[in-house]
């Protein structure tokens, strides 16, 4: 129990409710452990990306659309947000199948990265 408190993983559950409890148990028990784990490790966070397809090693591709900040590998913090969007692609693309890609991050590589890094919605962020 002390574990639980400590790395805020009744918080996470009650944060995220609405996608955990239509998992199985054995995948929110894996989900739990990988979360403590990350918390152990400092800096480390889970990224999602949804898309319809796999993608092993995110790729920045010339895109045939525009995006909301320009070319990029589009992740989230949120897991249903990814949900969301893939499942928004999806019945535009009338797919049958998407998939939510899960990152391991060491949120330290950021310095070497060109990122927009948005804690929450903004004004900044609604403008550009």
């Amino acid at each position: 129990m002390r574990q639980l408190d400590e790395y805020h993983v009744l918080d996470y559950l009650s944060e995220h409710y609405e996608v955990l409890h239509t998992q199985s148990r054995q995948w929110l028990m894996e989900d739990i452990d990988e979360f403590i784990k990350l918390r152990k490790g400092g800096d480390r966070m889970k990224l999602y990306h949804g898309s319809l397809e796999v993608v092993d090693k995110p790729v920045i591709r010339e895109q045939n659309r525009t995006l909301d900040y320009g070319n990029g590998f589009y992740t989230t913090t949120s897991y249903q947000q990814a949900e969301d969007w893939v499942r928004r692609r999806m019945k535009e693309q009338k797919a049958v199948r998407g998939f939510i890609n899960v990152f391991d991050f060491v949120e330290s590589s950021l310095n070497e990265l060109n990122c927009l890094v948005f804690e929450e919605p903004t004004e900044e962020w609604w403008i550009l």
